[in-house]
């Protein structure tokens, strides 16, 4: 009786709930049981991806990081900013990471591949809007050549990668893992046969898609609810701009949150008094991947 009065409670808990606010609630409680073994400080990594897109999303990146929480950038070697973004990495000594993209995914602004290779490239010249239309297509030996492509670009302008990871999705797994043994780096995205390449995370939060108006709150209860162990944040900041309004246009509605609301709320966010206040009060350590490493992540050190 009292374990069916336990379940039907439960239920009926959850059931109050909108889908947002219950998947929440059991990846506070996923990160509860996860922490439980690990050791007592907590480290959080805040990554903010997409640096090179746009001018404003470099000056939203470069904000969050000078003035907010942000620790480290995900840069893109094909995009129209690129060298405007790595200018501010050098000069603010932003710690950058290598975002590898197969996806021009806007409408207005598109860029191609810096091999020009034609199994990557649409009718105009220019990357996919999703990688996963490459599935099927693009010989991974092409897509390895366009990867070490971005990858030195980066390299070349006197950066130094903390770790790769993927824009939108990893798709070709064999050819990341590849990589991070040539550039003996560690990947974000779990390579499902290279542990020892990977950065397991005890929990990872979306900031970009949570919805503007519950952001900091939501933000401040997973600041609080994550115990001992290594979490990540990935996020998309960016300033209001000319640039942001126009890389996508309002026939595509969906895109278009992710190219402009999510980014301006992100920002918000990430440079708010009480976020950082959450941080401190739960004593939280911000660092970077590198340094995660050394003091976490032994195997990978």
């Amino acid at each position: 009786l009292c374990k069916s009065f336990f379940w039907c409670s439960l239920v009926l808990f959850f059931k109050q709930m909108t889908v947002y606010e219950m998947v929440m609630c059991l990846e506070f409680i996923r990160v509860l049981f996860r922490s439980m073994h690990r050791g007592e400080a907590i480290y959080l990594v805040i990554n903010a991806d997409d640096l090179g897109m746009s001018h404003s999303i470099n000056l939203g990146i470069l904000d969050a990081f000078v003035q907010g929480i942000v620790t480290q950038s995900s840069i893109m070697a094909p995009t129209p900013a690129f060298a405007d973004g790595a200018a501010l990495a050098r000069e603010y000594n932003i710690p950058i990471c290598g975002h590898l993209t197969l996806a021009a995914d806007w409408d207005r602004v598109r860029w191609a591949p810096l091999t020009k290779a034609r199994e990557l490239s649409g009718v105009d010249g220019m990357l996919p809007m999703h990688p996963r239309e490459l599935i099927g297509r693009a010989d991974p030996k092409v897509v390895e050549a366009e990867f070490i492509a971005q990858i030195e670009a980066i390299q070349n302008c006197g950066l130094t990668l903390v770790h790769l990871d993927h824009h939108m999705e990893m798709v070709f797994e064999d050819v990341a893992t590849a990589l991070c043994e040539r550039y003996s780096l560690c990947c974000r995205d779990w390579l499902t046969d290279r542990a020892d390449l990977s950065l397991g995370f005890d929990s990872l939060l979306n900031l970009s898609p949570i919805p503007a108006d519950q952001k900091e709150e939501t933000l401040i209860e997973y600041l609080n609810v994550i115990g001992p162990g290594a979490h990540l944040i990935v996020c998309h900041p960016a300033r209001d701009g000319a640039d942001l309004d126009g890389l996508c246009s309002p026939a595509l509605p969906g895109r278009r949150l992710w190219a402009y609301e999510h980014r301006l709320s992100d920002l918000s966010v990430l440079t708010s008094e009480p976020v950082k206040q959450a941080i401190a009060n739960a004593g939280i350590q911000l660092v970077t991947t590198t340094e995660l490493q050394k003091r976490h992540f032994k195997r990978l050190a």
